[in-house]
This record gives C-alpha cells, structure tokens and sequence, in this order.
C-alpha cells in the first residue's frame, strides 16, 4: 500500500506541467500553431516538410517530432 502511494505521488509529479513548459513549447509555435521562423521567409516542399532560409543561404528544416528546426 506504500509503494502504490509513492508511486501515484511520483506519477503525478511527473505529468504535472510546469509554466516553463508553456513558455518553452509556446515560443516554437505561433498563434496559429505553425512553427515560429522567426522572420525567416518558409517553403513547404512536394513532400510536406517546412524550409525555412537564413540571410546567409543556411537552411533549416522543422522537425514534427521534436517540434525543433534542425540545420540542413
């Protein structure tokens, strides 16, 4: 009975959420919860994957999986 009840505490600890959270996953998305490119112009290619284009020519791609934009 006192594992189960240490156990339910620590489950609940670790679903609850936290404000940084929001904040953290909150600046990624926009108000329409499209990836924020920060200013950068985007593209959307053939296959559905995001581009987005830096000044200098550096490309990015926006990874659906850890909701991060990675450098091609």
């Amino acid at each position: 009975m006192v594992l189960s009840l240490v156990l339910g505490i620590a489950v609940f600890i670790l679903m609850m959420r936290s404000p940084q959270d929001d904040e953290l996953f909150g600046g990624l998305l926009d108000e329409m919860g499209e990836p924020d490119a920060e200013g950068l112009p985007t593209h959307t290619d053939e296959n559905g994957m995001l581009w987005r284009k830096h000044e200098n020519g550096e490309l990015d791609w926006w990874d659906r999986a850890s909701m991060m934009w990675k450098r091609w």
